[in-house]
């Protein structure tokens, strides 16, 4: 049967109303639900990477639903839906049905979902498209250090092999990458000038903050290229300013994406970058107990910023112990501190604001693993003084792990302040 093939652009249609052309290219307008072509997208991606090729339905919603981000109102219930069905459940039903349709999947009289030699065409073609984006990556790079860079190299070079055009922060080639998994695109340079956005630049790596300005489609387009380059693990370029006016790229993949943060996490990497497994490690409180393969792994992936980025992803960037919400002023705590070998388990952490922070180091303050009670030091200021508002852990949206809870509650109990 023959494959569908992919078009570079597509212009809006009533099937897909959600894209929009603005400013001389497609975009999506910022939606409050998650739109069709993502949830197509998103049933390609599941079932054609099961072996089978076939799922239950059931078991094909949870993994689209365990595996993707969601907006608040695709959570709400569908207005129509018997037993408050949510809408991303709903219209994903509803976007598989069209997939039959046209001819790209099976019907599911049994419940169970697979796509047709067509769909899995168009899955095969992505796939193709895919490796040939990656292979010109590949060749941009090599070009690059050819030609005396990725350091300080003039910015006219940049942009003549390709790395960049224009002044967007998130640049994608969209004559190249724009297809049905990937409608608005996929990234492929971030660009960091130190000045828009507090993004946080080291030697290993960037937390790179979503755009924010009054063109909402068009940052909501930037947004799900870098989404789509996430999704996809493709290698990705940091366009950095560097000394007399020259340019430095740093070569890294999407590590991390955060829509809570409203932030990604780009590792610098000139090999490839293992994925991210769904199944947490087994947890450890130090780094010395780890295993030769996971310090090995450790050490080909360095990046400081990967635990600050999981810490406050995980608890939702708002301090544990006070109202402080604000960007910037919660930081990533270690319950087992890296003078004790703590480990950078995002587990053995916790998001606390600076003040809170500097008073867990210094004793004032430690963690009940048995109730996740707030105890302040003996001989310290009390819980008012130190502007602590909680008394315990249990209204956080995750706990860290008892082990370094409690090896946590040992040396605090030890401190000075409480003998």
């Amino acid at each position: 049967m023959k494959r569908q093939k992919f078009r570079a652009q597509r212009p809006p249609d009533r099937e897909f109303p959600e894209i929009v052309y603005s400013a001389g290219h497609y975009a999506y307008m910022a939606p409050d639900l998650t739109q069709h072509p993502e949830l197509r997208r998103r049933i390609l991606f599941v079932l054609s990477g099961e072996p089978s090729g076939t799922l239950t339905a059931t078991a094909a919603l949870n993994r689209i639903y365990r595996g993707f981000d969601w907006t608040p109102k695709d959570h709400e219930p569908f207005p129509s839906a018997a037993n408050n069905e949510p809408r991303w459940h709903k219209r994903t039903t509803t976007q598989y049905s069209r997939m039959v349709r046209e001819g790209l999947a099976h019907p599911s009289p049994h419940q169970h979902w697979s796509l047709t030699p067509t769909g899995l065409g168009i899955t095969s073609t992505e796939d193709d498209a895919l490796g040939l984006e990656r292979a010109r990556r590949a060749r941009m790079w090599e070009e690059l250090r050819a030609k005396g860079g990725p350091t300080e190299v003039r910015p006219q070079l940049v942009n003549e092999l390709g790395f960049h055009s224009g002044q967007r922060g998130i640049y994608a080639d969209k004559t190249r990458t724009v297809s049905v998994v990937s409608p608005a695109g996929i990234a492929l340079t971030f660009l960091h000038t130190g000045t828009s956005y507090d993004d946080e630049l080291t030697e290993t790596g960037v937390v790179y903050h979503f755009p924010q300005t009054k063109d909402k489609p068009r940052d909501r387009s930037e947004i799900e290229a870098a989404r789509a380059a996430f999704t996809f693990g493709m290698p990705v370029f940091v366009n950095t300013t560097a000394e007399r006016g020259t340019k430095t790229v740093y070569r890294g993949y999407i590590e991390d994406f955060s829509d809570d943060l409203k932030a990604l996490l780009v590792t610098f990497t000139n090999d490839e970058l293992l994925p991210n497994s769904a199944v947490e490690d087994p947890f450890s409180t130090t780094d010395d107990s780890l295993n030769g393969a996971a310090q090995a792994l450790r050490a080909t992936r360095p990046n400081q910023k990967r635990f600050a980025f999981a810490v406050l992803a995980r608890y939702k960037e708002r301090c544990a112990v006070c109202p402080t919400a604000v960007p910037g002023l919660v930081q990533a705590a270690h319950l087992v501190p890296k003078k004790n070998k703590g480990s950078d388990d995002a587990r053995n952490g916790l998001a606390i604001c600076a003040n809170h922070h500097l008073a867990l180091d210094r004793g004032y303050w430690g963690i009940n693993p048995q109730t996740l009670a707030i105890e302040v030091s003996r001989k310290g200021p009390g819980a008012s003084q130190l502007g602590i508002t909680v008394q315990t852990l249990h209204h956080l949206p995750a706990r860290p792990h008892k082990n370094a809870l409690e090896q946590a509650w040992r040396t605090w109990q030890g401190h000075a302040l409480n003998t």
